[in-house]
């Protein structure tokens, strides 16, 4: 009289085998794994399904659960974790260590953890770089603030300077910057704004003429402030 079929739960506690220790190496684990696949293959194409089932089911739960638990799991993958895992446990600077761990650590060292630490350290200097250039922006902004404030200041208080309520500039040019350099001391422009002068000359005879800027070098008489004009426009000097 032919057996009753066993139910799926029956089946899943045939399966179940703790028989294999965890002190046995990962080859005998993947040894038996084989077996039982092989046993199980050869079950159904005699028919058992239910030992075939068993014998599966028994392989499948060695290959998913049990063999990525094992302690050499990851020597045996070769995968870049498993490597550096191992040399967290054991330092390749102690003499102990196995050979075949430094080699496959070296293998791994140079292609992926040493350019990902160039790269973080490029990283750190670009974003030091990146800083830099946002704080030169502020402080140039900064200054043109600073410069057009003081542009409109100087617009408003020496677009027009006459001599007859100011004191006059008296120099004995040598060369046009001694007129410039002594207007700017007198009215404390700064030397970021452009500024341009009329010239009052006192000739030997007593004369007043204008005398365009260019020819006071040759002068050597007295010159006296008669107009002053200050610009936003950058300052630039004659040609003397």
């Amino acid at each position: 009289m032919p057996t009753r079929p066993h139910s799926i739960s029956e089946l899943a506690q045939f399966s179940r085998d703790d028989s294999l220790p965890s002190s046995k190496g990962i080859k005998d684990w993947l040894r038996v794994a084989g077996a039982l696949r092989t046993r199980g293959q050869q079950a159904i194409q005699d028919g058992d399904i239910q030992a075939g089932f068993i014998y599966l089911a028994r392989s499948t739960t060695y290959i998913l659960e049990k063999i990525p638990h094992h302690p050499a799991y990851d020597n045996l993958t070769l995968t870049q974790m498993g490597n550096l895992k191992n040399w967290r446990a054991s330092d390749p600077r102690n003499s102990t260590a196995p050979s075949e761990l430094q080699e496959t650590y070296g293998a791994y060292i140079t292609p992926i953890v040493i350019p990902r630490a160039a790269r973080g350290q490029g990283d750190a200097e670009e974003d030091m770089t990146r800083q830099q250039r946002e704080e030169q922006s502020v402080q140039a902004e900064q200054d043109r603030s600073r410069t057009a404030k003081e542009s409109s200041k100087w617009a408003g208080k020496l677009l027009k300077i006459n001599y007859d309520d100011t004191p006059m500039v008296t120099v004995h040019p040598q060369r046009f910057e001694d007129i410039e350099l002594a207007v700017r001391e007198m009215f404390s422009i700064p030397d970021t704004m452009a500024i341009y002068v009329s010239a009052n000359i006192a000739t030997f005879n007593n004369e007043r003429a204008l005398v365009h800027p260019r020819v006071w070098p040759s002068i050597s008489t007295q010159i006296s402030v008669v107009w002053v004009t200050a610009s936003s426009a950058p300052a630039r000097r004659p040609i003397s």
